[in-house]
């Protein structure tokens, strides 16, 4: 989902639609995702990561 939402740059219409989820509950996997990654690796990290 985050390489869908900021790397391929799809919007989470797209994404629900290909995971056959709402949007609402895409918004949430994302976020989740995004909060996951920055308690492992520290928001700094994952800034750099999504920028590349």
């Amino acid at each position: 989902m985050i390489y869908l939402r900021y790397v391929q740059e799809y919007d989470y219409l797209q994404i629900a639609e290909l995971l056959q989820i709402s949007v609402h509950g895409c918004r949430k996997l994302v976020s989740k995702a995004i909060l996951s990654l920055r308690e492992k690796f520290g928001s700094l990290t994952l800034l750099l990561a999504l920028l590349s």
